[in-house]
């Protein structure tokens, strides 16, 4: 538990947040787990405003071990089907292509791209599943773009 390297949180409204990016930071975190206490106590400094009832639960994630420089994406840019995940890339204008990427560690907004994905790449990251149903449906759009 000594190379923890950051922390993110889960607001109210399900959004994560890194803890580092408002000035906050990791106090302390417990070091014993056994089977009568098999949660690990972890104390931060949130600067963020947080609309929760004091002594509220939320989910976390702390990133631990050295980083490595990896092709990220963010989390809302994953197609899932069936425990297979895919992206919507864009081609060229509003041509785009569903491709298959093979996924690795995630930190709550952002997951990490093994396979599938080349550097420059553009990947839709918001209404991506709009965009997979437009260009699944076959037909010309009345407005004449390319789906």
């Amino acid at each position: 538990m000594e190379n923890a390297q950051g922390i993110w949180y889960q607001t109210k409204d399900g959004q994560w947040r890194n803890a580092a990016s408002s000035g906050g930071l990791i106090l302390s975190i417990a070091k014993d787990v056994d089977n009568n206490r098999p949660l690990i106590s972890v104390f931060a400094k949130v600067n963020d405003d947080i609309e929760m009832p004091e002594g509220s639960l939320t989910q976390v994630q702390i990133a631990m071990g050295n980083a490595t420089l990896n092709t990220m994406i963010p989390v809302n840019a994953l197609l899932e089907d069936y425990g297979s995940y895919s992206v919507m890339v864009q081609l060229s204008g509003e041509s785009f292509e569903r491709r298959p990427v093979k996924i690795g560690k995630r930190n709550g907004e952002n997951v990490e791209i093994l396979q599938g994905l080349e550097i420059g790449e553009v990947v839709v990251t918001t209404g991506a599943y709009q965009v997979k149903m437009a260009s699944m449906s076959g037909s010309t759009p009345a407005h004449g773009h390319e789906h």
